[in-house]
């Protein structure tokens, strides 16, 4: 099963469009890591994004959004999927630990990174853990 992360969007609004029918023809599982992404998604697939009002760990809430299989926090649950691949994961059901399981049971995972050098690096340090990535800069 192939997961397609999007995390982050192109600055320019113009693209979205462009951006998002590609991730959306992409096969298999979609997350999105982002509340301006989540919102932006949202607005593309005429849905509406609904936040969770649990909070199982220190880190933002997950969301959804009918049509994304998982919707979280951009910057510091990424962040926190580095650190618990680096560190262990821990038992609590935080996003980041829901997009980590879902990244394990997948067979090749495509990361499209919107705009910000931080957003790249994470994805890099991240890409490490997986065998089989792809990263789309966007």
């Amino acid at each position: 099963m192939q997961l397609n992360v999007l995390f982050g969007l192109p600055q320019e609004r113009s693209e979205d469009e462009r951006v998002l029918a590609s991730f959306f023809k992409e096969e298999g599982k979609h997350a999105v890591c982002g509340g301006s992404t989540a919102n932006r998604v949202a607005k593309y697939l005429g849905k509406e994004a609904v936040v969770s009002l649990t909070y199982p760990s220190d880190l933002p809430p997950t969301g959804s959004i009918e049509g994304v299989d998982l919707v979280t926090e951009g910057i510091l649950t990424m962040g926190a999927v580095f650190r618990y691949l680096s560190e262990g994961v821990p038992h609590a059901k935080d996003g980041a630990v829901l997009l980590i399981e879902r990244m394990q049971e997948a067979s090749f995972i495509v990361f499209y990174v919107g705009t910000g050098e931080e957003k790249r690096k994470l994805v890099q340090e991240i890409s490490a853990f997986f065998p089989s990535v792809t990263v789309r800069e966007i």
